[in-house]
C-alpha cells in the first residue's frame, strides 16, 4: 500500500437536525474503533471511546 492510497473506514452518524436532540457518530477500522455517544440525560451527557 503506498502512503497516498485511500482508505474507506466505515461511518455511523445517527442524529437529528435540530440542536439539543440525542447524537451517536462511529468510524471503525479493523484494528481501531472512534465513538462519541451523546444520548443520555437530554443529550448532555457524553461518552466516548477510541
Amino acid at each position: 500500500m503506498t502512503p497516498c492510497a485511500e482508505i474507506l473506514l466505515p461511518a455511523i452518524n445517527i442524529q437529528s437536525m435540530e440542536a439539543g436532540m440525542p447524537h451517536y457518530h462511529r468510524v471503525q477500522g479493523l484494528s481501531f474503533l472512534i465513538e462519541y455517544d451523546n444520548v443520555q440525560n437530554g443529550a448532555n451527557h457524553v461518552h466516548s471511546v477510541w
